[in-house]
């Protein structure tokens, strides 16, 4: 059974959790607060894109709120500027969702993020077939 990668969001926390059918040999890295997804030493090379990325970020909002942004692609990072810039959570994950859409991988792999906030968190997935996102 394959089980995947998953967010989990809920008001003052989250996780990500990376596997992978095509490219198993991968860890996370704490590169300065912000968490990397990258291959192994004994990885095989690739030029796939899709096999590093950061996957959790910390943010501060305009307002000083606190949040931190989970997801599984490169798209983290253009969520956590939306953020940044003060975008709500929903208006983030939906422009960079959209914008990057599903992987273009074998398999359609789709993109998912969350943003947590202490009292809330907000959900997002963009597939082959819809975008969704949700407190």
């Amino acid at each position: 059974m394959y089980v995947g990668r998953f967010v989990v969001v809920a008001p003052g926390t989250g996780a990500y959790r990376v596997s992978s059918r095509s490219f198993p040999n991968r860890r996370v890295i704490d590169r300065g607060g912000v968490l990397t997804v990258g291959p192994t030493p004994d990885a095989p090379e690739t030029d796939n894109p899709y096999v590093s990325y950061n996957c959790a970020r910390a943010v501060r909002t305009p307002t000083d709120e606190s949040l931190a942004v989970v997801g599984n692609g490169s798209h983290v990072d253009p969520i956590a500027e939306k953020l940044e810039l003060g975008y709500p959570a929903r208006d983030a994950l939906a422009t960079a969702l959209l914008a990057l859409d599903f992987e273009k991988d074998d398999y359609d792999t789709p993109r998912i993020a969350g943003v947590v906030g202490a009292d809330a968190a907000t959900i997002g997935t963009v597939r082959r077939d819809a975008l969704l996102v949700q407190a």
